[in-house]
């Protein structure tokens, strides 16, 4: 307490021009109360009420308060706390920091030093799209190498130029390998509220559903590499507000100025624009949208986790049936998004509700007992009738095996899903004949449970020339003596 009375003293008596306020005392009452011997952060509070202490930027005033008590005024700046807080939730843990060279990934490195220590890799990617792109790969590389750190500089193919998607995905395809590499699972990323907003704005303008709204994620996975952005929630204007406190340069992208780019004039037109015609910042507000949009999405996962897409020899295939309109939505724009126009997804909504039992949508797409169906290559068994005493069998594309003999180890796939995977296997009552069901027969055919379009499909099972039951209906009361196995040899 004594230490928290001298503090006080000196910042409010000896506080220049006799300038103070209860926000700045308290920021200092924070600073001292839990910083150790070495002037590294404990116990960063997570509360609503105290973040938003923290977060406000600092007057001059308040900086110079700072100073005349010793405290670090950086330790106070929003950027500061909020990389102090990622680092503390997320423990101590080896990565790799993927730096640009701009403004962003400037500030984050300092901050990384100040509050993790020499204590990464640091890698770089030069695009060539600029005759500079090499020389500001050297100055990274002398500025990373005087601090010590191992730097690695990864280089794109020029032809990527201008194509901004492409470059992405090498930049990201080059971090996942060096971390392999290095035996390191995670890469540290210098994305800020802005860019946040930006996607979120994007995704609106575009008319993405509710759970698509959503931008990139303070913590995601790919590929088994885990990236982080500690800054996805701090505002631009405050990741400049490290640069202008340690005067530091950084390198100027002009890409950045090119306005044939829609970041670009999202940035200097678009956003300014907004802004400054609806009289409020958007940003915060836009970026707030795509976490809320990530809290239904994460809800709906969990909701829908019991469904399977099922990929098989033939396509994919998607359950529906049973789910509400906003939990088949969702799944549809998570595994078929890229097949399905609006007003298909509409139609299948409607069919869904109606309980249709079938509906086309196309050569290649059509919901069927409500299983929504997408065809690689046709699903077609030739006409056959085979005697079950020859052993196996290969057909057009399946092998056919069967036994009296039950194997020792086997899963049953019994159902229309095994069917479709290319991988059925089960007990089948006492019969003399597998054969496929004349085509003149298969209209009219209707089972509730199997999609008709495998059941016009499935073999018969026979006995003494008369059908018994197709294989994929199965009476469960018939006694079941023979393995039978299809498999389709991809």
């Amino acid at each position: 307490m004594c230490i928290i009375h001298v503090t006080l003293f000196l910042a409010i008596v000896i506080t220049p021009h006799g300038e103070y306020d209860v926000r700045s005392l308290l920021c200092v009452i924070f600073d001292v109360v839990n910083t150790t011997k070495n002037g590294q952060p404990q116990g960063l509070v997570d509360s609503s009420d105290e973040y938003e202490l923290q977060a406000t930027p600092l007057s001059n005033s308040q900086m110079n308060s700072f100073a005349y008590s010793g405290i670090n005024p950086m330790k106070r700046l929003r950027a500061y706390l909020d990389v102090a807080s990622f680092f503390q939730k997320k423990k101590d843990f080896p990565f790799i920091f993927a730096m640009s060279g701009g403004s962003d990934s400037t500030a984050l490195f300092h901050l990384l030093l100040a509050i993790v220590g020499p204590r990464f890799h640091v890698a770089h990617v030069d695009h060539q799209w600029s005759d500079t792109s090499e020389s500001d790969a050297r100055i990274l590389a002398e500025k990373v190498d005087s601090f010590g750190l191992p730097f690695h500089l990864g280089k794109l193919d020029r032809q990527w130029a201008y194509d901004e998607d492409r470059a992405r995905e090498g930049r990201y395809t080059y971090f996942e390998t060096l971390a392999r590499q290095l035996n390191i699972a995670h890469v540290v990323l210098a994305h800020q509220q802005d860019d946040l907003a930006e996607t979120s704005l994007k995704r609106c303008l575009e008319g993405a559903c509710l759970s698509r709204l959503g931008g990139m994620r303070a913590i995601s996975k790919r590929n088994g590499i885990e990236l982080c952005r500690p800054l996805l929630y701090t505002p631009k204007k405050e990741v400049m507000l490290v640069l202008n406190h340690l005067s530091v340069s950084y390198l100027n992208d002009l890409s950045n100025l090119n306005d044939r780019y829609l970041r670009v004039r999202m940035r200097q037109q678009i956003f300014p624009d907004l802004e400054a015609k609806f009289g409020k910042q958007v940003r915060s507000s836009l970026a707030e949208i795509s976490k809320r949009s990530w809290e239904v999405r994460d809800y709906l996962h969990n909701r829908t986790q019991h469904v399977e897409l099922l990929k098989g020899p033939f396509g994919e295939a998607l359950c529906l049936h049973g789910l509400c309109r906003v939990e088949a939505r969702f799944l549809m724009n998570e595994h078929m998004g890229n097949l399905l126009s609006r007003s298909q997804e509409a139609r299948i909504l409607v069919a869904l509700e109606k309980g249709e039992l079938a509906l086309a949508l196309g050569s290649h797409l059509f919901l069927d007992r409500g299983v929504l169906f997408h065809i690689r290559r046709p699903i077609s068994l030739p006409s056959f009738e085979m005697r079950l005493t020859q052993g196996s069998l290969s057909l057009g594309g399946w092998h056919i095996r069967w036994s009296d003999q039950q194997p020792s180890e086997w899963i049953s796939c019994s159902d229309w899903q095994g069917l479709w995977k290319g991988c059925y296997k089960a007990l089948i009552p006492e019969c003399d004949c597998l054969a496929s069901c004349p085509t003149a027969s298969r209209k009219g055919r209707v089972d509730s449970q199997v999609p008709r379009t495998l059941l016009r499909q499935a073999p018969y099972l026979m006995r003494q020339n008369r059908r018994i039951c197709s294989l994929l209906s199965i009476p469960e009361e018939q006694e079941k003596r023979t393995f039978l196995e299809f498999i389709f040899e991809h």
